[in-house]
């Protein structure tokens, strides 16, 4: 199943959830500044919009 998600209130935003999944990993300005602009054709009003991958899980308790 696919679904979209939000990443960030905007390209900036996203970037920096982006990188911070990495603590402690060096991201040159350089890289920075390329992401957001690839991340800037994902904004919308309600934020960085891109489709993800996601499973749906359920579970029953035997009795």
């Amino acid at each position: 199943m696919t679904a979209a998600t939000c990443w960030g209130r905007d390209a900036a935003d996203a970037v920096e959830f982006f990188v911070s999944r990495t603590p402690g990993l060096a991201v040159s300005d350089a890289t920075r500044a390329s992401m957001t602009d690839v991340l800037v054709a994902h904004e919308t009003p309600e934020g960085v919009l891109m489709r993800a991958g996601v499973w749906v899980v359920s579970a029953r308790r035997p009795v």
